[in-house]
């Protein structure tokens, strides 16, 4: 990720995280705006991880992690605190994949 921002010269910081589970589609709005934001706590807990990840790096979920295919390659993050959640959270920073 970091060659990509670098060939695109990208100036801004670009954090990115991957999580996976069950989520909500709502439908907000009314009288010509209607927005359809995912919630739940997938969701919630995919924002939490995003703020830890890397800068140009891919910060996964365990979830996500246990469906990669043989052969990825991943730098673990062990016991990380992130708000919302009263236990620990395990996550992966993805590094390559096959």
């Amino acid at each position: 990720m970091s060659a990509v921002i670098a060939a695109l010269s990208v100036e801004n910081i670009v954090l990115v995280d991957v999580n996976s589970g069950e989520a909500v589609l709502r439908e907000l709005g009314g009288e010509g705006h209607v927005a359809y934001p995912l919630v739940g706590d997938t969701v919630n807990t995919g924002a939490r991880l995003e703020s830890l990840a890397p800068p140009g790096g891919v910060l996964i979920g365990a979830e996500t992690f246990d469906q990669l295919p043989d052969g990825a390659v991943v730098e673990e993050r062990q016991a990380l605190r992130v708000k919302g959640k009263h236990d620990v959270v395990n996550a992966y920073v993805l590094l390559a994949l096959p």
